[in-house]
C-alpha cells in the first residue's frame, strides 16, 4: 500500500512513524472522495442532458452509500405520498382541514418511527404549517 496507493519508497516509508502513516492512509481516503465526487459530477451532467427525466440527479446520487441512498429514497417516497393525500382533498377545502389532515399524516408517521414527520410535511407544504411550528 505503501509503494502503490502512496507513491512512497521504501526510505520515505521507512521514515514514518506509525501515526503519520495513518495521516497519510487518511489524506488519501479524502483525495480518493474529491476524485470520485468530481467523476460523478461529469457523470450527472452527461445523465441530465442525455434524459429527460423529471427530477435530474446530483452528483451525490452518484457517490451516495447504498444506506444513504435507501434513506433518501423513503424519504423522498414518503414526500410523494404527502403531497398525494392534500392534492387527493376537493379543492374548495378549508384550512382547517388541510390542517387535521397534517395531524393524522404526523401522527402515522410518527406511529411508524418518523421523527422527522412535521419537517417532511414542512418540505411539502410550506403554506400549511401552523403559525409559529418550528420547522416553518
Amino acid at each position: 500500500m505503501a509503494r502503490y496507493d502512496l507513491g512512497l519508497s521504501w526510505d520515505e516509508f521507512s521514515d514514518l512513524t506509525p501515526s503519520m502513516f495513518v495521516a497519510l492512509c487518511k489524506r488519501r481516503n479524502v483525495r480518493l472522495k474529491h476524485e470520485k465526487f468530481a467523476n460523478a459530477q461529469t457523470a450527472a451532467a452527461v445523465y441530465n442532458v442525455a434524459t429527460r427525466s423529471a427530477e435530474p440527479l446530483t452528483a451525490y446520487d452518484f457517490v451516495r452509500d447504498p444506506k444513504e441512498a435507501e434513506a433518501h429514497e423513503q424519504r423522498q417516497t414518503l414526500k410523494r405520498q404527502i403531497k398525494d393525500a392534500v392534492i387527493r382533498m376537493p379543492q374548495d377545502t378549508d384550512r382547517a382541514k388541510f390542517m387535521r389532515l397534517r395531524g393524522n399524516i404526523i401522527k402515522q408517521l410518527e406511529a411508524i418511527g418518523r421523527t422527522d414527520a412535521a419537517e417532511l410535511w414542512a418540505e411539502c407544504w410550506p403554506s400549511l404549517v401552523p403559525e409559529g411550528d418550528i420547522c416553518q
